[in-house]
């Protein structure tokens, strides 16, 4: 998927891992390519420029989406 931080437009291509070191009992967590875990608070800022319907059904399950 990509995003776009929308205070300083910073765009990221991001994965949903459930082997991170940060995610908890198999939980998928965003991910940037850089390696920094875009946690929810960051994700809200962000706008989602391209995902798969499969990252979208992740994401929902994750909390990311409402």
């Amino acid at each position: 998927m990509k995003l776009r931080n929308t205070l300083n437009g910073h765009e990221y291509t991001a994965t949903l891992p459930t082997d991170h070191g940060s995610c908890s009992y198999g939980q998928e967590i965003v991910v940037a390519d850089t390696g920094e875990v875009i946690g929810l608070n960051t994700f809200n800022i962000c706008e989602l420029l391209e995902a798969t319907d499969e990252e979208l059904d992740a994401l929902e399950s994750a909390g990311y989406l409402y």
